[in-house]
């Protein structure tokens, strides 16, 4: 039994139980793998915008959030019928990855921080 409908949004129109062909379930794949990228990209704007919010770049990390959110994935993986053992490594790699893509894009949005360490003063008083 499928746990979507045929209304999820960029899914294949055919559902797992009514597929009548390899190229029915290869479609349907493609069309996942292509909504789990497009999803990823769109946390890579959620994980840059956060940089907004962050005081400093040693609040990027966020340890205690990241283990809270590693559970909460296990979690939802756990009732859904997915091992933990698969989707608990495959989240902890999400996460690093898109932390340092933060650790990256912090100092273009906080160019204030990044140019008071530079140690030069510009013309209008600020360090850069």
């Amino acid at each position: 039994m499928s746990r979507l409908t045929r209304d999820e949004p960029g899914l294949h129109p055919v559902l797992p139980d009514d597929a009548r062909s390899l190229d029915d379930i290869r479609e349907g794949i493609d069309g996942i793998d292509r909504r789990v990228i497009e999803l990823l990209a769109l946390r890579l704007d959620y994980v840059q915008r956060a940089a907004d919010f962050k005081p400093d770049l040693a609040s990027v990390p966020a340890p205690e959030r990241v283990r809270a959110m590693l559970d909460d994935r296990a979690e939802w993986a756990a009732s859904l019928g997915l091992s933990s053992d698969f989707i608990a490594p495959l989240f902890a790699q999400v996460s690093e990855w898109f932390i340092r893509q933060q650790v990256a894009h912090w100092p273009d949005r906080n160019p204030v921080t990044r140019e008071s360490k530079s140690g030069t003063t510009s013309a209008s008083g600020v360090d850069n």
